[in-house]
């Protein structure tokens, strides 16, 4: 039996190998893995431009939706799941906190070998149930939905998320899509949300929620979000957000990662919360439920389906030619 895998070899080269087959230890699933969708960090790992930890060659995938072949846990043969990104232990003070943030944190896909191969063996700890459907695609997108379910539903306070009125999400990617899913599941009577490219903006008015307006640049109007999530990786939106945000407003920031100057005065003055959020563990029950519920809305997030045996032809030619929300793998015909 072969186990076929998409590699990134090193920065620009991205070559399919046959991996070895795994060989479960004791508490691991063996999973035949259907779809991998392409993230940010993947297009960033081919370009040799992510600043995180990790590692070359290593096999990308940490969005990824299989099936269970053997397990000895809780799962069962035939069993669909998907699984944690952050490769955590489980044991630590850390990890009784928020396990993204393990003292012997890796990466799935990153760090060590993803989920972009036929079979892949992991600690039942790491992986989630989904529940079976006649299109299985849309959770290969549970990863990046957890995202946004981690950093609004878990790291903001209940009490906080009833009493926002408006909401504004800067970024109409895929973690922004995600974003709004999550607010739109905690009844947000008002959502905005911005971003420049006319098709992205095309495709969330395309959704039909009467709550939900489309902006192509940033609001002009200070003081009038209660809650902003920057999910573009945008530091200049992060810094304007300060100047959005209504007194005791919160600012969640899911993209932006590099320094930014800070208006200490509109901190303090406002009574403002920011709260930074990494990683998806913890989130993927919240996100998983909400996915058949907006199923039409996570299936229209993948704009296209590439078969395993194309993907290093696609990595070379299309990745930076096209413009894609969601790119899936296929991983069914390998």
């Amino acid at each position: 039996m072969t186990n076929p895998s998409l590699q990134i070899a090193a920065p620009g080269h991205v070559e399919i190998i046959d991996a070895p087959m795994p060989a479960p230890a004791a508490g691991e699933v063996l999973v035949r893995v259907h779809y991998v969708a392409l993230c940010g960090s993947d297009v960033k790992l081919f370009h040799g431009a992510y600043t995180a930890p990790h590692s070359y060659p290593v096999v990308l995938g940490h969005e990824w939706v299989g099936q269970v072949v053997a397990s000895s846990g809780p799962f069962h043969e035939g069993d669909w799941v998907t699984g944690d990104c952050s490769i955590f232990c489980g044991k630590c003070w850390r990890c009784k906190v928020d396990v993204n943030h393990c003292l012997t944190i890796e990466k799935r896909g990153i760090t060590r070998d993803g989920g972009c191969q036929k079979f892949i063996s992991i600690p039942a700890r790491h992986l989630h149930l989904c529940p079976a459907s006649d299109d299985m695609k849309p959770f290969a997108l549970s990863e990046p939905l957890s995202v946004a379910f981690q950093g609004i539903r878990n790291r903001i306070p209940a009490q906080t998320l009833a009493r926002a009125q408006k909401a504004l999400i800067v970024g109409g990617g895929g973690i922004g899509i995600a974003s709004l899913i999550a607010l739109l599941e905690a009844r947000i009577p008002s959502i905005s949300i911005a971003d420049p490219v006319d098709g992205k903006r095309a495709l969330i008015d395309s959704f039909g929620f009467a709550n939900v307006t489309t902006l192509s640049a940033l609001p002009q109007t200070p003081d009038s979000f209660d809650l902003i999530v920057e999910a573009a990786g945008s530091g200049a939106a992060l810094t304007q957000a300060l100047s959005l945000a209504a007194p005791l407003a919160t600012i969640v920031c899911l993209g932006h990662q590099s320094k930014v100057e800070i208006d200490g005065g509109a901190l303090i003055k406002k009574s403002l919360n920011i709260v930074g959020s990494i990683g998806s563990s913890g989130g993927f029950e919240r996100a998983i439920a909400a996915i058949p519920a907006h199923r039409q809305i996570v299936a229209q997030m993948i704009t296209r389906i590439v078969p395993l045996g194309d993907a290093p032809a696609f990595f070379a030619n299309d990745l930076d030619r096209e413009v894609n929300l969601k790119v899936l793998i296929d991983l069914t015909a390998a």
